[in-house]
């Protein structure tokens, strides 16, 4: 049975928005990809990695994801792939787009 906490609610949502890159979906994808990889893996190699480091696996994954969030705090806060800015008219368009209306108006 699955129980639904404000860590599974909240913060992993937060998470791999923030590690992706917010306001950019495939961002968002390729954070939540990334994540679901990290703690599979974790799971699979539970065994393993219990014998190399001296604390429990399940806490790893949550000293990993700490890890992540502050390095990209630090390092990449736009995250993997940033949100692409909106593109906008040259001044040259705008002012003749101006000059269309302008003389327009003057005509009538």
């Amino acid at each position: 049975m699955v129980t639904y906490t404000r860590l599974t609610w909240i913060f992993w949502p937060w998470a791999f928005m923030m590690l992706g890159g917010t306001g950019n979906n495939v961002g968002v994808f390729l954070g939540v990809l990334t994540f679901v990889v990290v703690r599979t893996m974790i799971y699979v190699y539970k065994g393993v990695i219990s014998a190399v480091l001296p604390i429990a696996p399940e806490w790893l994954e949550y000293i990993l994801v700490g890890l992540v969030i502050v390095a990209i705090a630090l390092f990449r806060p736009q995250g993997i792939l940033p949100e692409k800015p909106l593109l906008s008219l040259p001044k040259e368009k705008i002012q003749k787009f101006l000059e269309g209306i302008s003389k327009e108006g003057s005509q009538t």
